[in-house]
């Protein structure tokens, strides 16, 4: 698509995250064998939770309204969900398109998290997959996950297909930022270290310029820990890229930034993974990743 069509999809897809959906009725849901409106309950008992695997759901996550294909039921009570969209322009190596009755979907791949029982109540359901457009695309995810990802595509984070892919991570924020056991989407990691590192690294050492270059180098004992005011970055012993918390700010609420880039927005843990398998030091990674923290003044102040 040339650039100019995928500039304009890209305003349309941003008009499109601040207009209503009209409520969908649930009529033929039942026919997939998931129950209809009126007895979707998750109320808090021991039985068993509804089978909800293949709904498409329509939920709000702070000021957004997000899209889901729910696939499944966590063993805690939350239910495994990922990012859908309609914009199939905009699909990366990060994505599987695929069909629901007549119309089709990218998932995404690297956009995964959890809702509970009270998100999935008050949501919308806006279609579902059938038994075989299920099982077909469960088969096709696991196929994903067993291979690594050949890492391609445009590195300019001001590109339209990469401002929709930070602008639906951005949606979806509040839903990741609970789920603390895996590591953060970073978007000058993904989109930009794994398509080209060589280029990344080279460019974030001319735009810091030569002067900051030699100031960091010069501060960092070991190339391993980068320290700052809120936080450190480590190297734990299987090259994770890990953010350890400051313990005078552990428990208070931030953003984690990556450059002007939040990544994370919640309560500051002990410690977050940032990256699994960062084949840098620290101090490299920093360069061009450039981690900060803002920290979140006036909910602090309340506590």
């Amino acid at each position: 698509m040339p650039e100019n069509n995928k500039n304009s999809q890209y305003e349309v897809y941003l008009a499109s995250l601040y207009s209503e959906i009209p409520q969908e009725t649930f009529s033929g849901i039942n026919r997939t064998g998931l129950p209809d409106q009126a007895e979707l309950s998750f109320t808090e008992t021991k039985e068993k939770a509804p089978d909800v695997a293949g709904i498409l759901l329509a939920s709000q996550c702070g000021d957004y309204e997000v899209h889901s294909l729910i696939t499944g039921n966590a063993k805690n009570g939350q239910y495994e969900a990922y990012k859908i969209s309609s914009f199939i322009c905009f699909a990366s190596e990060y994505d599987l398109i695929f069909n629901s009755g007549s119309s089709q979907f990218l998932l995404q791949m690297d956009n995964h998290y959890y809702l509970n029982a009270q998100e999935l109540k008050q949501g919308i359901v806006f279609g579902y997959l059938a038994e075989k457009e299920r099982v077909e695309l469960q088969q096709r995810m696991e196929e994903y996950q067993k291979k690594p990802v050949a890492a391609k595509g445009i590195t300019d984070l001001a590109a339209p297909e990469n401002r929709f892919r930070i602008m639906e991570h951005e949606l979806t924020l509040g839903y990741r930022s609970r789920h603390l056991g895996a590591a953060l989407w970073i978007p000058q990691y993904h989109l930009q270290y794994r398509r080209d590192a060589e280029s990344v690294l080279a460019k974030a050492a001319a735009d810091s310029g030569l002067d900051e270059v030699f100031r960091v180098l010069k501060n960092q004992q070991d190339k391993n820990v980068f320290f700052a005011r809120e936080f450190s970055l480590q190297r734990n012993e299987s090259h994770d890229l890990v953010f350890i918390t400051d313990l005078e700010y552990v428990g208070q609420k931030a953003e984690i930034l990556c450059g002007d880039i939040v990544i994370f927005r919640g309560i500051l843990p002990q410690s977050l993974v940032l990256a699994h398998f960062i084949p840098l030091t620290v101090d490299k990674a920093q360069l061009f990743l450039n981690v900060n923290v803002r920290m979140m003044k006036e909910y602090n102040a309340r506590f």
